[in-house]
């Protein structure tokens, strides 16, 4: 995950990540820094181990393609 990396939402490529997911009423695209253009497939909530614990971060955007994952 990239920290504090300036996007405007949470974002990841992996689908297998989500806990919950819905699909997004249009399908919206996502610019990154380097020019590269994703579309949004879904939004939902993702749980990631943190050692023994769980973190669950909310309203995740699933871009697949996105290959590295993003916190805002």
């Amino acid at each position: 995950w990239y920290v504090d990396s300036g996007a405007t939402r949470h974002m990841t490529g992996h689908r297998d990540w989500f806990i919950s997911m819905r699909d997004t009423p249009s399908k919206n695209h996502v610019s990154l820094g380097d020019d590269s253009s994703y579309t949004v497939q879904g939004i939902g909530n993702i749980s990631l181990p943190l050692g023994s614990r769980k973190c669950k971060l909310s309203d995740v955007l699933y871009v697949p393609g996105l290959t590295k994952n993003l916190l805002s």
